[in-house]
């Protein structure tokens, strides 16, 4: 694949930006990553001028810091090669293709790459396990709407039972009020 900037290097480094939850990738040679990271760095420390030291340092050395982050814990590396060479049965894609692309070509790949996709996001994201868009420390405070969702649909399945039938049809309004809003 070619660089989506300038279209003439090999692309071989991802990059992820994410502004206003619109989430964009654009796979770029290591030149252009530079050049990228770069525009972000200067647009970054406008926003936030006490902090120029923090971005510098993150953003100074792209490739070192894209390979350190993303390198393989010490285990990995320790494997021997025909585990690190493991290929999809169904597409074909190799760990070292996933590795150089950060991209999966089928289903079949999250099973295949198990083991080393769960590594992964425990080192980035501290878990293996989608625990949902809401902070911890805010999601005691608030209630979140599919929760809510839940707690209605068991109170009307107890008035249907009671036989409170208007309650019922407020609970019920209520429950259809709160799913259309969801699907927005």
């Amino acid at each position: 694949m070619l660089c989506e900037r300038c279209g003439k290097e090999e692309a071989t480094v991802p990059v992820i930006k994410i502004v206003g939850g619109e989430f964009t990738v654009m796979h770029l040679c290591e030149k252009c990553a530079e050049e990228v990271t770069g525009e972000i760095r200067k647009e970054m420390e406008s926003l936030f001028p006490s902090f120029p030291d923090l971005f510098s340092k993150m953003f100074s050395d792209f490739p070192s810091f894209h390979s350190e982050f993303f390198a393989p814990f010490e285990e990995e590396k320790v494997k021997p090669p025909e585990i690190v060479e493991i290929k999809c049965p169904r597409c074909g894609l190799s760990y070292g293709d996933f590795k150089r692309t950060f991209q999966l070509g089928c289903s079949d790949c999250y099973e295949t790459f198990k083991e080393q996709l769960e590594s992964m996001l425990r080192r980035i994201h501290g878990s293996t396990i989608h625990k949902g868009k809401v902070p911890s420390q805010v999601r005691a405070k608030v209630k979140i709407p599919k929760d809510e969702i839940k707690e209605l649909k068991t109170k009307l399945a107890q008035a249907i039972k009671r036989e409170e039938y208007e309650e019922a049809a407020r609970l019920r309004d209520e429950i259809r009020a709160l799913e259309k809003r969801r699907k927005r």
